[in-house]
């Protein structure tokens, strides 16, 4: 079935790839290194995509269904639906090197999905950049017969992310956002790729169990080299400012509490006298009388032997969910929960320490599945501000204000009460280590906040 979509491009190829060029750098638009670059900004006809690289080879866009378009990072973007992929030609493979890139938004990220995937697959010669299902939170730039792998942090979704990896000169590199998240040495070179290739994919994996992409994709460049950090973080400056903005969190405010603010409840401890919810009654119970100087005021202290804030379940209310609190944590053992609620089971919120890699980890498990979230690792004797909220089918994680990561996720608050066992904080519903830290400033909402709110939430609280 023949697909038409007309597009006015605002740039035309020639341009685009012209403002690459810097400073004397090399241009791009005239490389002959460069074997593919798709700008989406034009007509796709007959399902095939038009190459604005000089080796003007098409790309095969497989859509059987039909496909859809999307604003971009740069004019227009492909829409991938979960079932559609691209097919490059393996001319991509005639260099002494590699490069792909492309600037990527997706509603969820999920295991093993990929941006790109190149060789044999079935534990042959395969090179690809997906989602890593062997360590959580991270993208993984991965040559399968060779097991070298080079890791990144998963970035937010449903915010345009430029990822892109290099193979050349001995090494393997990834890079994210323009900058370089790792590189290492390998032995398996383009040429072998090459000898052994039956796809060469954009959002499709060689391993047939493996999700493909589901979300935007633009700016697609292809290289038969390897770019050098520099080229690549040109690349990435090109459109970096069309990306979404982080909010300023230097700027912001200290939130106000009104009745706009849908909170459940409010623990400031400075009354020393427990967990007091100075604004919905939602009072806890806590194992604890020790207290110390806070973040603001006075703060709880729990000294990590079965101490815990035993939360009233009420702040489980509404379709959405906030988290906020200043934590100093003094010990904090793998796997120990800055809060855990829920069944223990499959209907389970926790916020804690991820074992082995020590950083912080929020699971969100619902029976529609379970979502991880990984942060830093939290300084110890530190003041931290740390807030999760989950709702619009997203659940995010903010430290000191700013957002580290999200993932998409459909699970409400209320799910929680299906075979409720306890909600605490401090402690674990399972039979882990309990955190030594002091707490302060502890708030709950019924919704989830905005990037804003957080940042404010981070400058203070007032009533």
């Amino acid at each position: 079935m023949k697909k038409t979509l007309v597009i006015v491009a605002a740039l035309s190829a020639v341009a685009l790839f012209s403002s690459c060029s810097k400073g004397g750098k090399s241009n791009l638009s005239s490389d002959s290194s460069v074997v593919g670059y798709f700008t989406f900004d034009e007509e796709i006809v007959d399902d095939e995509i038009s190459d604005h690289s000089k080796a003007k080879t098409n790309a095969t866009l497989d859509a059987l269904d039909g496909f859809q378009m999307t604003e971009g990072i740069s004019g227009k973007a492909l829409l991938l639906d979960g079932t559609q992929y691209i097919t490059l030609e393996d001319h991509i493979l005639s260099g002494d090197g590699l490069t792909m890139a492309a600037w990527v938004k997706v509603g969820a990220w999920k295991t093993w999905q990929r941006v790109f995937d190149l060789g044999g697959g079935d534990g042959t010669k395969d090179l690809f950049l997906a989602v890593d299902g062997r360590m959580a939170g991270t993208f993984c730039a991965y040559e399968q017969s060779s097991a070298v792998t080079c890791n990144g942090p998963l970035t937010p979704i449903k915010k345009w992310t430029h990822l892109a990896m290099t193979l050349g000169n001995g090494k393997l590199a990834l890079y994210v956002n323009g900058s370089l998240a790792e590189e290492k040495e390998i032995s398996v070179s383009v040429a072998d790729l090459a000898a052994g290739a039956t796809g060469i994919f954009v959002g499709r994996s060689n391993w047939v169990a493996d999700p493909l992409l589901e979300g935007a994709i633009d700016e697609i460049v292809v290289a038969k080299r390897a770019f050098s950090a520099e080229e690549i973080s040109e690349i990435y400056s090109k459109n970096a400012q069309a990306g979404a903005a982080a909010v300023d969190v230097s700027n912001a405010q200290p939130f106000v509490i009104d009745s706009n603010s849908n909170v459940t409840a409010y623990y400031s401890f400075d009354g020393q006298d427990g967990a007091k919810d100075l604004v919905a009654g939602n009072d806890s119970e806590v194992n604890s009388s020790e207290y110390t100087e806070g973040k603001f005021g006075k703060a709880l202290v729990l000294n990590g032997s079965e101490q815990f804030v035993n939360l009233n379940q009420s702040i489980l209310a509404g379709n959405g969910f906030t988290f906020s609190a200043w934590i100093k944590v003094n010990s904090m053992p793998d796997w120990s929960r800055v809060f855990d609620m829920g069944d223990a089971g499959g209907n389970d919120w926790w916020l804690g320490k991820e074992g082995g890699s020590g950083k912080l980890r929020l699971d969100v498990n619902n029976p529609s599945g379970n979502v991880s979230v990984i942060g830093p690792v939290i300084e110890d004797g530190v003041w931290t501000h740390v807030a999760v909220t989950v709702g619009d089918e997203v659940a995010s994680m903010f430290v000191n204000g700013k957002l580290v990561m999200n993932n998409g996720s459909k699970a409400i608050p209320t799910d929680l009460l299906n075979g409720f066992k306890g909600a605490y904080i401090g402690r674990s519903n399972w039979p882990d280590p309990y955190i030594n830290a002091a707490f302060d400033d502890v708030l709950f909402a019924s919704r989830a906040y905005t990037e804003a709110e957080i940042a404010s939430l981070y400058k203070g609280i007032s009533k």
